[in-house]
């Protein structure tokens, strides 16, 4: 019978990750032990209390194998070395050798490991690898590719803008006495009201509204409801839908006043009347080229120019073309030009317009930001602003300058009332030069309301899996630095080269406060991951509803694909804007 005075020991691991073994008391003064306890304790720490993760991770030799044995050099002689004694020399040599680099090397990788989260402090490596076999795609090639890349969401509302237009066409040439007798009005107006809806859902407020709207969905809601309406985020395909069909209608429109010319049915000011008309139709297909992707991703520069000062110069464009298109509707029927105009709906529309283009400039702001620089890769811009949850900026080092989009985060640290953070990493010219600059402190200008980004959509699912790589941690940590009562549970993987040496153990320690198991992984030591399989593994250990995918475009379009096509709810930015 044990000794009724000895203590139960329990076994512990400290932060070091040494494991010791103690009498389950907690420590305390020294007598609140025994003696006989005391002694007991010292020598069972003397004998087995250290024990090093790392020797998990060391090359073992079976029994079967040579004991490892001093390399000794053979003998000289009188006439040299002995061929054979050399020969097994340089073969000893070169076993202790590669032995040792291969201890080295162990060592190495388990250190890489332990830091980077990979190994835990029990010595046991988080292995994802090969634990779920990721199963195969669902449905023939041809029509996965035709659901998920052809037909997106982006694209199916696109289409559906657009065949919504043919309708209306089609029904205006039924209900005509002929095509040539459309109303130009009606063309006018149908032409405004697709360049409402461009405009329109484009503007911050509305955008902010969406997302409200859809976040308002109750957990209890249909996972394949809450799985479409995630997709908010894809909304770019009414703004394009809308472009293409507006324009298509105001090429009808220049076709009409072209006749009308032709025949002398203009009244007042003909030529300028047909001038302004397709230089407006100039205009909008240049811009319409500069957003096909390929344009938009190789020229993304002249992309946003062009789409902000050639929109410009096309809303000048329609006002004039309205005035003069009044002023004939006033000569040919001799109305006052006032009633004339505002009985065109055209010009409603294009107020509203006008509006919505000039309310962003009008909360244009000039905010400071103090500079933390956590490496010569990345930097982390703070400020004071109060923002909701999940809202990201547009910065611009002038007013009229190039503007970039950046998610926001909350500043648990910061001294400032509302502080938020930025995280800037070299992806560009632009980028590299803010990161290359030294300065603590600058200004930028933002425009409008911060609108709504993709992460925010996590709130209408149980449960997570967040997937990210190198600076997509910023945008993430919008979701990761809630309070705990307003956010879902969730899983990260962060993939990254030195994600502590360049994004800072701040940042690392914020994700492991809201994910204690998270995966990071140093792609600098550890090469690059199969994220497939990370993903898909950590989806279904963790028991997720769905994935969000924040990394740059190719990865992501990749991964959401991979995992829808295998029927998982994923979603990340389309980068359509």
């Amino acid at each position: 019978m044990s000794d009724p005075k000895e203590k139960p020991l329990v076994h512990i691991r400290n932060d070091s990750g040494i494991s010791v073994s103690r009498p389950s008391t907690a420590p305390g003064p020294v007598n609140s032990f025994t003696a006989k306890d005391f002694a007991d304790y010292e020598k069972r720490l003397s004998q087995d209390s250290i024990v090093k993760p790392l020797g998990a991770y060391m090359p073992h030799r079976s029994q079967e194998d040579d004991p490892p044995r001093p390399v000794t050099m053979p003998g000289y002689v009188h006439d040299g070395f002995a061929s054979k004694d050399f020969a097994d020399y340089e073969k000893r040599l070169s076993a202790s050798s590669n032995r040792q680099a291969f201890e080295d090397a162990a060592v190495m990788k388990a250190a890489a490991l332990l830091e980077s989260g990979m190994l835990k402090e029990s010595g046991i490596t988080v292995e994802l690898n090969n634990a779920v076999t990721v199963p195969d795609k669902r449905y023939p090639r041809a029509f996965r590719n035709i659901r998920h890349k052809i037909l997106s969401v982006y694209r199916r509302i696109s289409t559906l803008i657009i065949i919504g237009n043919l309708i209306a066409l089609v029904h205006l040439v039924a209900t005509a006495e002929s095509p040539l007798d459309i109303n130009p009005g009606t063309l006018a107006t149908a032409t405004a009201v697709n360049i409402f809806g461009t405009i329109a859902v484009r503007q911050e407020w509305i955008v902010n509204a969406l997302y409200s709207t859809c976040l308002s969905t109750p957990l209890s809601a249909p996972l394949r409801v809450r799985r479409l309406l995630a997709k908010v985020y894809e909304n770019g395909g009414f703004h394009s839908g809308t472009a293409y069909a507006g324009t298509a209608w105001f090429t009808l429109l220049c076709a009409t006043v072209s006749r009308l010319y032709i025949h002398g049915d203009l009244s007042a000011n003909p030529i300028a009347l047909v001038a302004v008309a397709y230089i407006t139709l100039a205009v909008l297909v240049v811009i319409l080229i500069f957003c096909f992707p390929y344009m938009r991703m190789h020229w993304h520069n002249h992309f946003e120019f062009s789409h902000r000062f050639l929109g410009w110069l096309a809303i000048g464009c329609l006002w004039a073309l309205i005035m003069l298109v009044i002023e004939n509707k006033r000569v040919a029927t001799d109305v006052a030009f006032g009633s004339a105009l505002i009985s065109e709906p055209s010009f409603w529309f294009l107020i509203a317009i006008t509006l919505m283009i000039i309310m962003p400039w009008l909360l244009l702001r000039k905010v400071r930001f103090t500079v933390e620089n956590l490496s010569d890769h990345a930097l982390r811009l703070n400020y004071n602003e109060k923002l909701a949850p999940f809202r990201g900026v547009a910065i611009a080092e002038s007013p009229l300058g190039q503007y970039h989009s950046f998610a926001t985060f909350p500043n648990p640290e910061s001294d400032l009332p509302n502080g938020q953070s930025i995280i800037v990493s070299k992806a560009g010219d632009w980028t590299a030069s803010q990161v290359l600059d030294k300065s603590g402190e600058r200004h930028y200008w933002l425009r409008g309301v911060p609108k709504t980004g993709v992460l925010g959509m996590c709130l209408i699912f149980r449960k997570v899996v967040i997937v990210t790589t190198g600076s997509g941690i910023g945008p993430c940590l919008a979701f990761l630095n809630l309070p705990e009562q307003l956010r879902r549970p969730c899983r990260v993987i962060w993939s990254s080269p030195r994600p502590a040496a360049i994004y800072g153990q701040g940042i690392c320690d914020s994700v492991k406060r809201c994910d204690p198991d998270a995966l990071i992984w140093d792609t600098r030591a550890q090469g690059r991951p199969n994220m497939v399989q990370l993903t898909y593994n950590m989806y279904r250990e963790s028991g997720a509803e769905a994935v969000f995918v924040i990394s740059n475009p190719k990865l992501t379009k990749m991964l959401v694909y991979a995992m829808e096509s295998r029927g998982v709810p994923a979603f990340g930015p389309i980068w359509d804007s």
